[in-house]
């Protein structure tokens, strides 16, 4: 027989990340995945299972899609609390990109922009013989 689950639905799961944040808020702590297991008291295999919703068999996304999407409150929250990092604390911009680029933290990816406009081109063939360009 299994354990008792800490979380018996998806709403309950979301409740506590809602107050994990406030937590984390009103004590300066990094909301990492970390620190949510521990305040929230679930396995690391239990939030595994949520955060890879989307990626396993049809049935696992069944169970834990809407757990997954209670958890992308996390993300878009630790995503945030970076970017305040990097702009309100120069000294640790660097870290906060860092972690920025990691998938669990927005995925932010660097390139280049590169400008895909349409431009004409004009090509003027001469001295090929009769319809030879043709």
């Amino acid at each position: 027989m299994g354990r008792k689950r800490v979380f018996n639905t998806a709403k309950e799961f979301g409740d506590k990340v809602s107050k994990f944040m406030d937590y984390c808020t009103e004590n300066n702590i990094y909301p990492s995945d970390y620190q949510l297991r521990k305040y929230s008291g679930i396995e690391y295999s239990t939030l595994y299972n949520y955060i890879t919703a989307g990626r396993g068999s049809e049935e696992e996304d069944n169970i834990y899609k809407d757990y997954f999407n209670e958890y992308k409150k996390l993300v878009q929250f630790r995503e945030d609390w970076l970017l305040q990092m990097a702009v309100n604390d120069p000294k640790r911009s660097t870290i906060a990109i860092f972690a920025l680029k990691q998938n669990k933290n927005g995925g932010w990816i660097d390139k280049p922009v590169v400008d895909v406009t349409a431009k004409e081109l004009t090509v003027n063939v001469q001295g090929l013989g009769n319809n030879a360009a043709d």
